[in-house]
């Protein structure tokens, strides 16, 4: 699915995290040890691990030597580094790995969902993907088995489907397994604010939860829409069109990504920035890489490492390794 992989948004390394208890603390890093940050750049937690994911519900998944566990938002330790694996927590259950068979771990750190998969995706709309023997399937809260193992790929529920591959094509099923749309597409992504890319030759265009093509075929690459707009590629250039499929911000970009918070990062000139809406570049492309905005933070890459900046492309935390 090389094309349809093409959004940018989807290889964020690090994203904010909000969560309901304060505001938003973030992963950062100095000499090689991991902790957390506030968005006004203030130490919340002192770096003291060696790898750490953004927070979720509460918690965050952080790795001291070779195990993982979860601390929460004090930098305590509320599930022990127990995990050879660990995901970030989703409707309240978090997907982790001992001795290469992956399950699901509740914020108490007990086991919820035995550890039986050979993979095990987050939990979304109440269902996960796992994979049992090299197939797909998905499982509700309870570990129950709700739709058997048999797709080669699947992805996570929106809006009430799921893409799914049957090899060589991919379609949409239903929380039952049921087909949505039937599996006849070279390249397919999820669905969101009502359409989804998708494509039954080398294109790509956007189909309606009914399958109906809705903007014909006719992007090299495409990415889900957000905010109203989608960024997609012709030939090398990437640009933004709206639900009607008008070119509403020009392909001009060597890479682009989804919209957040009313920005969006792109590539240009060999680095990243952000643009508006309208398509300005409200903050100069100057980064390595450059991630979603959440809140008012950002996370970007320089050669210096890792920071943050704030919508103003002003640095709230600078870049470190």
């Amino acid at each position: 699915m090389s094309r349809a992989a093409g959004c940018a948004a989807a290889l964020a390394l690090f994203v904010l995290s909000c969560d309901r208890g304060g505001g938003p603390l973030f992963p950062v890093v100095q000499s090689d040890r991991w902790g957390y940050a506030d968005d006004d750049g203030d130490l919340r937690i002192e770096p003291a691990y060696d790898q750490a994911q953004p927070f979720s519900q509460g918690l965050a998944a952080v790795s001291v030597g070779p195990k993982w566990g979860y601390i929460n938002r004090k930098g305590r330790f509320a599930i022990t580094p127990r995990f050879d694996g660990a995901k970030e927590f989703s409707q309240g259950l978090a997907a982790v790995r001992v001795e290469g068979r992956w399950g699901y771990v509740d914020k108490d750190g007990e086991i919820a969902v035995p550890l039986s998969f050979d993979e095990a995706l987050t939990f979304s709309e109440d269902l996960a993907a796992v994979v049992q023997v090299g197939k797909f399937g998905y499982v509700d809260r309870s570990g129950k088995v709700v739709v058997e193992p048999q797709f080669d790929g699947g992805g996570p529920f929106r809006e009430g489907a799921a893409r799914v591959l049957k090899r060589p094509v991919w379609g949409y099923i239903d929380r039952q397994g049921g087909w949505v749309v039937e599996p006849k597409f070279q390249h397919a992504l999820d669905f969101t604010e009502g359409l989804a890319p998708a494509g039954v030759g080398s294109r790509l265009g956007f189909i309606d939860r009914g399958g109906r093509s809705v903007i014909e075929e006719k992007f090299d690459s495409a990415c889900p829409f957000s905010e109203g707009l989608a960024c997609v590629r012709f030939g090398p250039k990437w640009g933004y069109i709206n639900k009607k499929g008008e070119l509403r911000i020009e392909a001009s970009f060597e890479y682009a990504t989804d919209f957040s918070q009313g920005l969006a990062a792109v590539k240009s000139g060999g680095k990243w920035g952000y643009v508006n809406r309208k398509g300005r570049l409200v903050i100069e492309p100057a980064f390595s890489f450059a991630s979603a905005f959440l809140g008012d933070v950002a996370s970007v890459t320089t050669q210096a490492g890792y920071g943050y900046v704030d919508e103003d492309g002003e640095f709230i935390w600078e870049p470190s390794k």
